[in-house]
């Protein structure tokens, strides 16, 4: 193993760890193997216990090399879900997965966590959420607090809950005004979710300032954390959401000053990939003739929409990978939307792919 590690790349790649019978027990992925896979050998306390038991069990280790970090993780997620190692427990199984709900009239129902898309029969539904549902119901709790919602009845009957001495309910138990302040502000957090109404976080946003400025900082650090929870859910639902669009991306990623990766990916899936040299194809004009017949050869003319609620839960991982790395700027991409496709839509296509090869664009 040591020879075997000795002389492993330092590139892009995924690594496979057997046991003494051949089976594959882990799969990793590293921008550098070489330095990964040395470190699996080496005495750390930052070393978790899953990583202290499994390695007196590796006895041989296989490699796949890639040209960038984006493909290996990929080909991670893939391999992952095709073998189903033993020491891979991050890989969430569909049962792990969870909704979060936003019904305005149902009062401590108002924002819950639901199993299936179709569990709430009032109001909107987000996700699925790849994240332990341990974790997002404690930042559903502290969002419900943060915006009064966090009542203890489910029918307003003039009497106030609890919650409203403690500041954490609007006052929906009452019924009236408090009752519709509750329902509105409920609406406000579906929008927020939708992405068309950022009003309630900046509104929330500025109080926590205020609260600083006045030097009530237990209420300004309480703020902070409800905002941090209100941040946790919005960003795994544009995730969920960036899967359920179904785009259309063309994604360059330079490997050095002579040769690039393009990628063309549709939702989850990576549909082709092609490693170019600048000198070879002509320099940027040769790449954004390249970039054309790939768009146009690849991607269908006319793209079938796709609802939330038609996203396979295991669909998920792929797309968080390909959400997070595209707005991590450690590559260029730009969305081709169906029309660009169309007959005599070649100009706006070729402007988007100009974009791309000139300054990079995107806007997820």
């Amino acid at each position: 193993m040591k020879e075997k590690v000795a002389g492993l790349p330092a590139g892009p790649g995924v690594y496979l760890m057997k046991d003494g019978r051949g089976d594959i027990i882990y799969i990793g992925k590293s921008k550098n193997l070489k330095q990964r896979v040395s470190s699996y050998f080496q005495p750390s306390a930052a070393h978790s216990s899953k990583i202290r038991r499994m390695v007196p069990q590796i006895r041989d280790l296989d490699i796949i090399r890639t040209d960038t970090e984006f493909e290996a993780l990929m080909l991670e997620c893939r391999l992952i879900r095709e073998r189903r190692p033993i020491y891979n427990r991050k890989m969430k199984t569909p049962r792990a997965y969870v909704y979060v709900a936003v019904a305005p009239g149902e009062g401590a129902r108002a924002l819950r966590l639901v199993r299936e898309p179709d569990a709430a029969a009032e109001g909107r539904v987000f996700g699925p959420y790849t994240a332990g549902a341990g974790s997002i119901e404690r930042a559903a709790a502290a969002v419900r607090e943060l915006l009064g919602l966090a009542c203890l009845k489910n029918r307003p009957d003039g009497i106030p809950c609890l919650n409203v001495k403690l500041g954490k309910c609007l006052g929906f138990c009452r019924g009236g005004e408090d009752g519709q302040r509750h329902r509105e502000q409920a609406e406000r957090l579906s929008e927020l979710m939708e992405g068309s109404d950022d009003g309630v976080y900046r509104e929330w946003e500025r109080k926590m300032e205020e609260a600083a400025g006045q030097f009530d900082f237990e209420r300004a650090a309480k703020l902070r954390d409800g905002l941090a929870s209100l941040r946790l859910l919005m960003s795994k639902q544009r995730v969920a959401s960036f899967a359920a669009e179904n785009r259309n991306l063309i994604v360059l990623e330079e490997l050095d000053a002579n040769t690039a990766k393009v990628f063309c990916v549709r939702r989850n899936a990576v549909l082709h990939s092609e490693k170019v040299d600048w000198a070879g194809i002509g320099g940027p004009e040769g790449l954004l003739l390249r970039l054309r017949e790939a768009a146009t050869g690849i991607f269908a003319p006319v793209q079938q929409e796709v609802g939330a609620e038609a996203i396979r839960r295991e669909e998920i991982d792929e797309a968080q990978i390909i959400y997070s790395y595209l707005r991590s700027g450690a590559a260029k991409a730009v969305e081709i939307p169906a029309e660009w496709l169309a007959p005599g839509a070649a100009a706006a296509l070729e402007e988007g792919l100009r974009r791309l090869t000139e300054t990079g664009s995107s806007d997820l």
